[in-house]
């Protein structure tokens, strides 16, 4: 149960090309979501959400205040559910690189590790110092951190 991303729309460039081969990939969605957004019809151009002269981010501000949430943006949202995966040590991170459509974990690891200081326990550092180490086929459980890296 997912939604695929095969491309891209933007209000000021008519390219649909993603930015890395990684960015097409299907999203998984659990069940609650996967039904409601099952129910939705797709328009005439085959989106769910028609682009509407990108308006999205206005139609989420009024979308948050009305459930008297704090205001963001869709990369906000982004963000803050990437932060939710990173602060469950059972989920891998090339699951959460796969997911966000990186074109490699180390790029997953530079964005969202700076913004999430207690994430760079012994672990973590650990992790982001063989960085610079050439190797080939590695694996190795840190404490419920799964790490892999092939080069």
């Amino acid at each position: 149960m997912g939604i695929k991303i095969e491309r891209s729309i933007s209000p000021t460039n008519p390219d649909t090309r993603l930015k890395t081969k990684r960015s097409k990939r299907t999203v998984t969605l659990n069940k609650d979501v996967y039904e409601i957004v099952n129910t939705l019809i797709p328009k005439e151009n085959d989106y769910l959400f028609d682009p509407d002269g990108f308006q999205q981010s206005a139609k989420l501000a009024r979308l948050l205040k009305k459930l008297d949430i704090p205001r963001t943006t869709f990369h906000g949202l982004r963000d803050t559910h990437t932060s939710f995966l990173f602060s469950n040590d059972n989920i891998r991170l090339d699951y959460i690189s796969q997911r966000l459509g990186h074109s490699n974990s180390q790029t997953t690891m530079n964005y969202y590790l700076e913004l999430m200081p207690e994430k760079t326990s012994a672990r973590y550092r650990c992790i982001k110092s063989i960085r610079f180490i050439k190797i080939t086929n590695f694996s190795y459980d840190f404490s419920g951190f799964y790490c892999q890296i092939t080069h």
